[in-house]
């Protein structure tokens, strides 16, 4: 018998493998801290001695979920943002980052530990951070922990009539990533805040940054009328064609937030480049409005469902896949009557990073958020 650490048995275990097995009385060996096998109880039983076993016998083991989109230093704003705020264009440069900016690294820091916290006992173990104002307080926390994590400063020069130098800001982008990157359960990413809060040279040189760094990249993108406004009267471009232009199109992996107000073109370049999405369906349905993926054909699209951080909610991401649901069903039933739009199924793959869809004709599973992480 092999030696393991520790046996986990609960009454199912949703396995979400090549098979969709779900196992009754199912049981998951682990041994330093991974899953080395996934089978009936008695069989693993009989394959591995445990130096501890938890029974959980009414409970479902699933695999642990992808948060691909959250502000862990948001959480205090919990319950402070009111109807009137949210109609406030935009509210990320009204209300969000200015509360960033007034942030102590004290309350950065409650924030970041109240975000971990919720995310874990929701079932979140691995997330990417949208933009931290004290991106080192949180990969510290991540370290001490041990949440796997995407840890991003919050990339940006531009806010009201305000604008700063952006060469400050890749340099702190470049020394938290020589300082952090690859260290323990978290890696260290390029993010753009908004094209509209974002200077030419800053987008081009975070850009730049994350090819020269080899790591990746995530943005706020298409979540706004007004920023598809902009980018189509500066540059002639929608915003996901205009920073394909940029060179996006060379980085990997690529997570877009939002992307709300993708045009049918610009969701033909995500699927060509395989870019990532991140749904937030509660903050996208206060904020910005329905979303393609209701109404699409997403099997080839990467897709995941994140949060938004715990200013919106109680990052929850199996309520998430529940709001997407209704969502989903209520624009189909009001424009088509068909109520079969976005299943469990494609819900459960997408908040576990696991795949969306089998690749047709090809036999094997290849559009994952996971894959691309």
């Amino acid at each position: 018998m092999e030696a393991v650490d520790r046996v986990i048995v609960g009454r199912y275990v949703v396995t979400l493998d090549s098979y969709n097995r779900v196992i009754p009385r199912g049981a998951v060996a682990i041994k330093d801290g991974v899953i080395v096998d996934v089978g009936d109880y008695e069989d693993v039983k009989r394959r591995y001695r445990a130096e501890e076993t938890v029974e959980r016998l009414d409970h479902v083991i699933i695999p642990g979920l992808v948060d691909c989109h959250t502000h862990t230093q948001q959480y205090l704003l919990r319950s402070a943002i009111s109807d009137e705020m949210l109609q406030l264009p935009p509210t990320w440069t009204k209300v969000l980052a200015p509360f960033e900016n007034m942030m102590t690294p004290h309350l950065a820091r409650l924030s970041t530990q109240a975000s971990i916290v919720n995310m874990l006992r929701n079932g979140v173990t691995y997330f990417i951070e949208a933009g931290a104002p004290y991106p080192e307080i949180l990969a510290e926390e991540v370290a001490r922990v041990g949440i796997k994590g995407v840890v991003t400063l919050a990339t940006y020069n531009i806010l009201e009539d305000r604008s700063w130098s952006a060469e400050e800001v890749l340099r702190r982008a470049e020394a938290l990533y020589r300082e952090w990157s690859s260290r323990g359960t978290l890696r260290v990413w390029m993010s753009i805040r908004q094209v509209m809060m974002t200077s030419e040279d800053l987008v081009e040189g975070t850009i730049e940054l994350a090819k020269r760094l080899n790591t990746g990249l995530t943005l706020h993108l298409a979540e706004y009328q007004g920023e598809v406004d902009y980018t189509l009267a500066k540059y002639g471009k929608r915003p996901l064609e205009h920073l394909v232009e940029r060179g996006l199109r060379d980085i990997r992996p690529v997570v877009i937030a939002h992307g709300v107000f993708l045009s049918p073109r610009e969701v033909d370049i995500i699927k060509r480049l395989k870019l990532g999405v991140c749904w937030c369906p509660t903050v996208d349905s206060w904020l910005m409005g329905v979303h393609w993926a209701c109404l699409s054909d997403i099997s080839d699209v990467v897709l995941g469902i994140g949060s938004d951080g715990g200013a919106w909610n109680r990052l929850d991401l199996l309520h998430e896949a529940k709001v997407a649901k209704a969502l989903a069903k209520a624009v189909n039933n009001a424009i088509l009557y068909y109520k079969v739009r976005l299943s469990s199924q494609a819900l459960l793959d997408m908040v576990t990073g696991s795949r969306t869809t089998e690749t047709e004709g090809c036999g094997f599973r290849s559009r994952t958020l996971l894959h691309l992480l």
